[in-house]
């Protein structure tokens, strides 16, 4: 993924490192990202539907991961919770 976004958003490492999925939007009918760019000052940088794609499915298939794993830890101390409260 840093390899598509340093090769089609034409960013130096140190401003995709730093770039943050919160400063992704959309502006003027193109989708942006907010990068801070050497010597300080925050860009946006246009961000093409390729690469919009790629990252929006990374976000889905992390949330979900994080879901999954959120409810089976839930539910795992549901059933412990029960197991001492009823036993």
């Amino acid at each position: 993924m840093l390899i598509l976004v340093l090769y089609h958003l034409c960013l130096r490492i140190d401003a995709a490192l730093c770039a943050r999925i919160e400063k992704l939007g959309y502006d003027k009918d193109h989708h942006t990202l907010d990068v801070l760019i050497k010597g300080g000052p925050w860009v946006k940088v246009p961000v093409s539907p390729f690469v919009w794609y790629a990252v929006q499915t990374l976000i889905e298939d992390r949330a979900a991961s994080f879901r999954a794993a959120r409810r089976v830890s839930l539910g795992h101390n549901r059933s412990h919770a029960c197991a001492v409260a009823f036993p």
